[in-house]
């Protein structure tokens, strides 16, 4: 079996003001569907700012672990690479982050949960009625 790296080098990485440990690359956005693809590396045995998620997210981990931790800090999930999943939206405010010892490269598609006014191909936030 080979072992891939995830070849970053060519990404121009975007921050998003008070999102430490978070980059994140736009893909493709559909101004019709009000569907943004998106890349996201979480940085290593970080934790980004406390949020939650107002639309259906699609998560698909390139390399590394996508770690998902509750409001309290607490680890409740660990996605390896090679995870495909959907999440809804949700009130819970939620952490996420990079494994031990390497980031995280996420591929990422999210659709409204309710009619959307406005988005920003920006910072990626889809903003609700």
């Amino acid at each position: 079996m080979n072992n891939y790296k995830f070849n970053d080098q060519q990404i121009v990485w975007n921050q998003l003001p008070g999102f430490d440990h978070l980059s994140y690359q736009i893909l493709d956005v559909d101004r019709e569907k009000l569907i943004v693809d998106v890349l996201f590396k979480f940085s290593a045995n970080e934790k980004i700012a406390l949020h939650r998620h107002v639309a259906l997210n699609h998560m698909f981990v390139i390399q590394g672990e996508h770690r998902i931790y509750s409001a309290d800090g607490r680890l409740t999930e660990t996605r390896p690479t090679g995870r495909y999943t959907v999440s809804h939206a949700s009130k819970e405010p939620h952490q996420e982050g990079g494994g031990v010892k390497m980031s995280s490269y996420c591929s990422a598609y999210g659709e409204p949960a309710a009619p959307c006014t406005k988005y920003s191909t920006q910072n990626t936030i889809l903003l609700r009625r």
